[in-house]
């Protein structure tokens, strides 16, 4: 007797033009394809681990800086003031290398004697920085361990400055490059880093999902700069009754913030990929990303190479052909307005930043209700 022929050893056996072959033969494909399960989102755990680092380690360091600010840089605004001086904090910004931005925290101090600067530059000689100690103790009185240790937390902030930039940077490049392996595999590519035989379908879906969870933390690193921009404008309001209340009253919501999103949000795992959102719909992701990022122009002309001929495979790769981000202007014309106490030129940059329907816009709400009520929008 002859043994049955396992099935798909006869379905490899029968003739090409068998109405059911394709369909049973490519359903098996699917079946025993090594790749990813179907519903896995490997590009959104990946995109989230990135979030979650990133934002983790820099909300961190935003609440050391505002309980610093709060025992040592207020105090010191508060005494340079009852002391007769006007203080202001004057913050320098040049671009690096790498598209984000550098920071210098300046203390000026205005006294009869004339102004005082305390430099807060990376790199400031100690003895210019004694030096000016010195000048501004003896022209107030206020003890030096006060005056240097006020600066230094108002120092604290070019630190978190910094690390905003770097993270809205890499994420806004870790979207271009999903963005433009999306248009790849929409374009019949097997572009997927992850999974280059998975079912374009998945991968859409996978990605779209990614980028609404790197578009809403991007979103959160606009309120947080947003934020250090409104406190900075009201520091330099000091001698103004009110202001300094305000400026602890800017630093406790956005201590509340930082605090409340270290509590909701842990480090994903595989099993869960991080995924504790309502996921956008894939229209209202790909209408973020143009409007923040305004990459999908720039992607599309990737993917097809025209921007260059030579497309790279990898994340890494295809993150480095990312546009530069647009809001890091935005974020130095309002340090230089907040510089100068000028509320209605930080309102303007804080508006370049989110809209009033954001958490940006919560940040722009509180300043503009404060600055009415002490009358400092000039």
């Amino acid at each position: 007797m002859t043994r049955a022929l396992p099935l798909f050893v006869a379905l490899l056996g029968m003739p090409l033009g068998c109405a059911k072959l394709p369909g049973a033969f490519d359903g098996l494909k699917s079946a025993t394809r090594v790749g990813l399960a179907a519903g896995s989102h490997a590009h959104a755990y990946q995109s989230y681990a990135f979030v979650y680092n990133f934002a983790n380690g820099n909300a961190n360091t935003h609440q050391q800086a505002i309980a610093r600010i709060q025992q040592h840089g207020v105090p010191l605004l508060q005494q340079l003031v009852d002391a007769g001086a006007v203080p202001r904090l004057v913050v320098e910004t040049e671009p690096s290398d790498y598209g984000n931005l550098t920071y210098a925290i300046h203390l000026d101090v205005k006294t009869k004697g004339g102004t005082v600067r305390l430099p807060g530059k990376q790199g400031t000689d100690p003895a210019t920085y004694a030096a000016a100690v010195a000048k501004i103790s003896k022209a107030t009185g206020i003890p030096t361990p006060a005056i240097e240790g006020g600066h230094g937390a108002w120092y604290h902030l070019t630190l978190v400055l910094t690390g905003l930039d770097v993270e809205a940077t890499a994420l806004q490049k870790h979207t271009f490059a999903l963005q433009v392996m999306q248009e790849q595999v929409l374009q019949g590519e097997q572009a997927d880093w992850f999974d280059a035989g998975r079912p374009a379908s998945e991968t859409v879906e996978d990605t779209n999902h990614a980028m609404a969870l790197l578009i809403d933390d991007v979103g959160r690193v606009r309120a947080e700069q947003a934020s250090v921009l409104a406190t900075l404008a009201l520091a330099n309001h000091a001698q103004v009754p009110g202001a300094l209340e305000a400026t602890e009253e800017e630093l406790t919501a956005s201590a509340a913030d930082l605090t409340e999103w270290r509590a909701t949000h842990r480090q994903p795992t595989p099993d869960d990929f991080g995924v504790t959102y309502q996921i956008p719909t894939p229209q209202t992701v790909q209408a973020a990303v143009q409007d923040e990022l305004g990459y999908v122009g720039a992607a599309l002309d990737v993917a097809r190479g025209v921007a260059t001929g030579n497309i790279p495979r990898t994340l890494d790769g295809l993150a480095g052909l990312a546009p530069k981000d647009t809001k890091v202007k935005a974020v130095a014309t309002g340090l230089a307005a907040a510089s100068k106490g000028d509320i209605q030129g930080t309102l303007g940059a804080i508006a370049d930043l989110g809209g009033p329907d954001t958490k940006v816009g919560r940040v722009a709400a509180r300043l503009e209700a404060v600055s009415g009520v002490l009358q400092l929008v000039k």
